[in-house]
């Protein structure tokens, strides 16, 4: 049973918030039944990420000995996943206003 303001870490990743397995959160809320966990996640300098509720098994406490790691988020960048979490679609919000210029009929994607 985790505790509210318990450092945990995501054991299975939650596509539709763009966080990953090993995102490092904030229990802000135990849910009565200790079934389910509210969890925000933030950036590191503070802003929230993503406040999402978990079930109990997709969290665990941080280890003694464990570090943070930092990844980058995108602005503007959405992701679209399915059902056996791969990428879909990709949404770019607002690249006419971030990128004047760019000829956005003309994208061309590459995949790795």
């Amino acid at each position: 049973m985790m505790k509210e303001h318990e450092r945990v870490v995501l054991k299975t990743a939650v596509p539709a918030e763009a966080l990953e397995a090993g995102e490092v959160g904030t229990v802000v809320h135990v849910y009565r039944d200790d079934l389910a966990d509210e969890v925000e996640f933030t950036t590191l300098d503070g802003k929230t990420a993503a406040v999402v509720t978990v079930e109990a098994a997709q969290i665990r406490p941080v280890g003694k000995r464990e570090i943070t790691h930092a990844r980058g988020l995108a602005p503007g960048v959405v992701l679209d996943f399915n059902a056996q979490n791969q990428v879909v679609g990709v949404e770019m919000l607002d690249l006419s206003r971030r990128a004047p210029g760019l000829n956005v009929k003309e994208l061309q994607f590459q995949s790795a």
